[in-house]
């Protein structure tokens, strides 16, 4: 069974956005998968994820129940995907866990079927409602991707 996590800056908005839709998809395909997030810092440990999200996520028929983390050195191991949110959040944690990284790591970003070229998901939390709603759809369409390519065996979930 793979083992995938979404790793973003706190952990209250994409990434737990990203885990909430990719399972939610994962589950209605009868996938085997299983599916966290976590933040490269613990600013908002054990904190539910930004209402904003949650609203919207709700209004769309999911429902955010994670609670923040941060990202640890036996996350490494543990899971067989990481899927960050952006080049910062990568550098961060091949700098912090330099001695533990592998090429598990994947720009989510990289498997938008809109934008394939890009590979920062733009954090919302200083932003507008409408940011949080192109938040969404962009996550949405790329978990969607993901779980294509999941069924499909196909690139990344090829790898492991």
């Amino acid at each position: 069974m793979k083992k995938i996590i979404f790793v973003c800056l706190g952990n209250i908005c994409r990434s737990p956005l990203a885990h909430t839709i990719f399972q939610k998809l994962a589950q209605n395909n009868q996938l085997n998968v299983i599916v966290d997030s976590a933040g490269i810092g613990n600013w908002h440990q054990g904190e539910h994820a930004d209402p904003r999200m949650r609203k919207i996520a709700y209004e769309k028929g999911y429902d955010i129940t994670h609670r923040a983390k941060q990202f640890t050195k036996n996350d490494w191991k543990e899971y067989d995907i990481i899927f960050s949110m952006g080049e910062d959040i990568t550098s961060l944690l091949q700098e912090r866990f330099k001695d533990s990284c592998n090429n598990n790591i994947f720009y989510f970003r990289n498997f938008d079927p809109m934008n394939p070229l890009e590979n920062n998901v733009p954090d919302p939390y200083y932003g507008n409602k409408n940011d949080f709603n192109n938040i969404y759809n962009t996550i949405e369409r790329t978990c969607q991707t993901l779980v294509d390519k999941l069924r499909l065996k196909e690139y990344p979930f090829n790898k492991f």
